[in-house]
């Protein structure tokens, strides 16, 4: 099991999985028009998602938004389009921190993003693809803390799993993509939780000792 978050990475992500290519918070929301569009994007999509900490020793009960809200826009560069992340100025913990930019490369079916360290989003992904439209290759159960095989096993490795519910705190999202590709060298468990159009949510876990500490990004909709 990969555990202990690390927020910013050391450039070997990209080949520490398989590589398939080798080339209730704010009232605000971005519009349907110009959300985010995994598998059509577009210069100046925006999306908007709040930060939340919890703890496995008491999931509910423990869980709060830190007050911090993350704004992703899609921006076009000359190296072509980039996640442009930055935190709003009002947020609590983190409206200090440099922004960044991701590179992604649209393909028929799939997305590439060749270098993820320094996405708040994508920093755990060890897979330079996140497939849109591939069937998925096993169905997966919600448990306490971690999304479980059908047998009761933590979620790891490389596959495609379904989710139909996936219900915590206030969030509730239905029938949705999971992936969780983490590095060996990052021990931690990380989930990215999306469908065909939308990345929904970036949720990963960390061994404290005692428990688990959680903390993650919820789509702002």
């Amino acid at each position: 099991m990969k555990r202990n978050l690390v927020l910013l990475l050391i450039p070997f992500l990209a080949i520490s999985c398989n590589s398939d290519d080798n080339d209730s918070g704010p009232s605000t929301t971005p519009t349907a028009k110009n959300t985010i569009a995994l598998n059509d994007l577009q210069d100046g999509q925006i999306n908007r998602y709040l930060r939340y900490m919890a703890n496995c020793a008491d999931p509910e009960g423990s869980f709060t938004y830190t007050g911090d809200t993350l704004v992703v826009e899609m921006r076009q560069t000359v190296e072509g389009l980039v996640f442009f992340e930055e935190f709003t100025e009002g947020s609590t913990e983190l409206s200090e921190l440099v922004p960044s930019e991701t590179r992604v490369i649209s393909k028929d079916g799939y997305i590439l993003i060749p270098e993820r360290q320094f996405s708040q989003l994508f920093f755990f992904y060890g897979n330079d693809t996140i497939h849109l439209t591939k069937p998925e290759d096993l169905n997966l159960n919600q448990g306490t803390c971690f999304l479980e095989y059908e047998n009761g096993e933590a979620f790891i490795g490389e596959e495609i799993g379904f989710l139909p519910i996936f219900d915590y705190h206030d969030i509730r999202y239905q029938n949705n993509r999971i992936v969780s590709c983490v590095p060996p060298l990052m021990s931690l468990d990380a989930y990215l939780i999306y469908d065909e159009s939308q990345l929904k949510m970036s949720h990963t876990l960390r061994d404290t000792g005692a428990s688990f500490s959680i903390e993650g990004y919820t789509l702002l909709r």
